[in-house]
């Protein structure tokens, strides 16, 4: 599964975040032409055409954008697109405006879209936009001139709440790229990306923490079956995991397919020995019918009094969990409890 933050899913055009974030200089230069184009009312094609009808008309509208030569395209909102044409002439651009116009509406009219419309704007600027605030200056400018508005507060509501739109869309759109860049798709945990940004947070602590460092026993010869059975008993035994933890305690999967590790904060030797044998009892109760029985094996550390973060209480947790694979497995072992001599 391929996710680009930039990238607007459905077309493949710069979405609000490249827009945003792009080099204006690099996009815009010192003068040239902008198209805008937007689809109406988005909300009602939904409701009357559906919202595959409406994609479609999108995608429709990406099509003939992106075969202007010389075009930096972008889909900015729902129903948005703005086309750069940098150094470009206001006669060359009104010419692919008209003949953009005439193909959606032959579009429209074979697909019997009635309902379908569009607001125009062919934005002219002779000096370079810096920043979406030159870009929104440009935008109501334009606009009060084709409207020839005498009173510009509408127009500037539109350019207001369009620019809210914007700055909440990109809030979402960022939302989304942290959910998918720190949790697993497999597990439905925090990644270990996710684990290691806790651990950069905790760097120093005031507590102490409690590692345990969790590995499948065998998992792979799921994996010899099929992929798909493989992740789904990951993702089983994940959730009896979280469903096993105590509130506040993190769960997180770790760096190899089978790995997961829990760090706890608050808690006694007695409350870990506890917790420990809770997980793996809870483990291979869930999957003792599974066409091979699951277990996990356990290693615990908790972070001496010498430590200033947690990563040498998760190598020490992964030396306990080799200790307890080589004891024989479907067991806890607590570092302090191994030779190292062996």
């Amino acid at each position: 599964m391929s996710f680009n933050m930039y990238t607007d899913k459905l077309t493949g055009a710069g979405n609000l975040m490249k827009f945003l974030t792009d080099d204006y200089d690099s996009v815009f230069g010192d003068r040239g032409q902008i198209l805008f184009v937007k689809l109406k009312p988005i909300r009602q094609l939904n409701e009357i055409y559906s919202r595959q009808a409406v994609d479609e008309m999108l995608m429709a509208i990406m099509r003939e954008l992106v075969q202007f030569e010389g075009a930096d395209v972008y889909r900015i909102l729902g129903g948005e697109f703005v086309a750069v044409f940098k150094d470009n002439s206001h006669d060359y651009v009104s010419q692919l405006n008209k003949k953009f116009q005439e193909v959606m509406k032959y579009y429209f009219t074979s697909h019997n879209y009635s309902e379908a419309y569009f607001l125009h704007l062919q934005m002219d600027y002779q000096e370079p936009l810096r920043s979406i605030a030159d870009f929104y200056g440009l935008f109501y400018d334009t606009l009060m001139k084709e409207e020839e508005l005498e009173n510009g507060k509408e127009v500037l509501k539109y350019v207001l709440e369009n620019l809210a739109m914007m700055i909440k869309r990109t809030v979402w759109e960022w939302t989304d790229v942290h959910d998918f860049a720190l949790h697993d798709d497999v597990s439905g945990l925090p990644n270990s990306k996710s684990a290691k940004l806790f651990i950069q947070e905790t760097e120093k602590p005031n507590e102490k923490y409690t590692v345990f460092f969790i590995d499948g026993d065998s998992l792979s010869l799921f994996n010899e079956v099929s992929y798909d059975e493989g992740n789904r008993v990951i993702h089983e035994i994940a959730s009896v995991l979280s469903n096993t933890i105590r509130k506040g305690d993190k769960l997180f999967r770790w760096l190899s397919g089978d790995e997961f590790i829990v760090i706890a904060s608050d808690i006694t030797k007695g409350q870990a020995v506890h917790l420990a044998e809770r997980m793996r009892k809870s483990v291979e109760a869930h999957c003792l019918n599974m066409l091979y029985p699951a277990t996990i094996s356990i290693g615990v550390a908790s972070m001496s009094e010498e430590d200033d973060d947690l990563d040498k209480a998760i190598s020490r947790a992964e030396k306990a969990n080799k200790e307890a694979k080589r004891r024989g497995r479907n067991q806890f072992v607590f570092y302090e409890n191994i030779d190292l001599t062996i």
